[in-house]
């Protein structure tokens, strides 16, 4: 079964408990969807002059899975509050399950042969303080809407392009030349010294200091060559 839509509009009070004489006579009210916890809060403008009569005339709108509501899982919450400095406090509670809503408003509608509770409903429910004394009563309004169609939501929620889309072919990538290889780098030239073989290697008495086992002529030899 698909989802109605519940309009409320809060309308007024009367007869509320009395501030202490130094309070605020600001009242509001917050008003909730119990048993849904998608549902967001709505709060009314506040009330500066009305003291124990507040009036509001404001409009809010709940999505009601039917079902639910039929099953007594959804209740409309209506917290009457003060606004203080130090934290608002609350004054009373009306709490108004959807289904009494849905049952009243369709015998209505089918009383007056309109449509399944489509016609606006004026109800007077009492206010309920924290203390669970009833004091004052609250004014409201209610009507359901059609069905919610869900196929239309998801074509509203995700509608199509408004005007000609422009496709751009794909941009060619940048080609980087080829470059010629690194040459080589460069061989070293190594050069290897021949020992000359007919130099005579002398007796193995000590040789000078540095060129122990050799001969005197065979450290010579490296001394001219100045391998040394």
């Amino acid at each position: 079964m698909s989802p109605r839509t519940l309009e409320l509009t809060v309308i007024s009070a009367n007869d509320l408990e009395k501030a202490c004489f130094f309070s605020k006579k600001d009242l509001y009210v917050v008003v909730s969807l119990d048993g849904d916890c998608t549902a967001a809060k709505h709060e009314t403008p506040i009330d500066r002059h009305g003291g124990t009569n507040p009036t509001w005339n404001s409009s809010v709108n709940f999505r009601i899975d039917e079902v639910a509501a039929q099953q007594g899982r959804l209740t409309v919450v209506f917290s009457i509050l003060r606004r203080r400095s130090l934290g608002d406090k609350l004054v009373g509670v009306v709490r108004v399950p959807v289904m009494n809503l849905l049952t009243n408003a369709d015998a209505n509608a089918a009383a007056a042969g309109s449509g399944v509770g489509q016609s606006e409903q004026l109800v007077t429910y009492p206010v309920r303080k924290p203390s669970g004394m009833l004091k004052g009563v609250l004014h409201f309004s209610y009507k359901f809407g059609d069905a919610v169609n869900q196929s239309d939501e998801s074509v509203r929620a995700f509608p199509g392009p408004s005007g000609p889309v422009t496709v751009h072919p794909p941009s060619t990538p940048t080609m980087v030349p080829e470059q010629d290889p690194l040459p080589p780098p460069p061989l070293l030239e190594v050069v290897h010294h021949h020992l000359p073989t007919d130099i005579a290697v002398g007796d193995q008495s000590p040789a000078q200091s540095g060129y122990e086992h050799f001969g005197d002529e065979y450290a010579n030899y490296y001394i001219k060559m100045n391998l040394f």
